[in-house]
């Protein structure tokens, strides 16, 4: 099996929409196992982020993800990652209204963010599917793309929560 790499979206999601209809903890045990295992990646920027969307949902009700081992962002940032960056991450209409201190400050921000902790990562690590519920329409006023385009842009494997849950061989029964 490869391994996934997971963003906070599909974490919230999980913990909105699926957790609460698992009644027998089929699937938060075979979460757990599998973040244990490390076949699911836990990514530090994406564990800080999960603390604090949603008023802390995701470690509240995954809490065995503060017992996992994560992945720290140590990643050099080299003039080649900036000018990637710049040249075919960043919304070039949203950058051209930004001065230059803006857009660096904007960029500093982005480079600390899970989102690039999670493409990088992949970009580094063979058979690494990222995990995310992030659609590939630019529809949010970001400066930099989503997930999904910069994953086909480096052809990177990009899923959603319900590809995650089919490799993991979990069947859905809501039945009452």
């Amino acid at each position: 099996m490869d391994k996934f790499v997971i963003d906070t979206s599909s974490l919230l999601t999980l913990a909105r929409y699926f957790i609460p209809f698992d009644n027998q903890s089929t699937l938060f045990n075979k979460l757990q196992d599998r973040f244990k295992a490390q076949e699911i990646i836990l990514l530090d920027g994406v564990l800080q982020e999960s603390k604090k969307v949603s008023k802390g949902l995701v470690t509240a009700v995954f809490s065995f993800l503060n017992k996992v081992s994560v992945v720290k962002n140590n990643q050099v940032i080299t003039q080649k990652k900036h000018r990637i960056l710049d040249n075919h991450y960043a919304v070039q209409l949203l950058k051209n209204k930004l001065n230059n201190s803006e857009y660096e400050q904007q960029k500093n921000n982005y480079i600390k963010s899970a989102d690039y902790q999670l493409i990088f990562y992949a970009i580094a690590n063979n058979n690494v599917t990222i995990i995310t519920e992030e659609s590939s329409s630019q529809n949010d006023n970001k400066l930099f793309k989503k997930i999904p385009i910069i994953c086909k842009h480096h052809n990177v494997q990009c899923e959603n929560i319900v590809f995650l849950l089919q490799q993991l061989g979990l069947k859905i029964d809501f039945s009452v």
